[in-house]
């Protein structure tokens, strides 16, 4: 069940990547990168807080991070798209 998530979500991405420029590419996976390194660390930081006292500012802490690097996710997923196909029509 996983392999054929992970393979349709690999061929959903391979027929986005085709005509994305190489330097859109770079920066979109760069952010999609740095954002899911975000997503893992607001995690632990949420399982600090279930682990540890109840510490009010560990759970706003975790849960802002988590929130914020979600959003940057799928912005950077829209932007590279978009900002692909303005530099494509602006070429044209």
């Amino acid at each position: 069940m996983i392999i054929s998530a992970y393979k349709y979500f690999k061929k959903f991405l391979s027929k986005l990547y085709l005509d994305l420029d190489i330097k859109v590419k770079k920066i979109m996976l760069l952010g999609i990168k740095f954002s899911f390194i975000t997503c893992l660390f607001s995690t632990l930081i949420l399982s600090l807080y279930i682990s540890s006292n109840n510490s009010y500012i560990l759970y706003d802490l975790g849960i802002s991070l988590f929130k914020s690097s979600t959003t940057f996710i799928v912005v950077f997923f829209i932007y590279g798209i978009v900002f692909n196909k303005l530099m494509h029509e602006r070429g044209k």
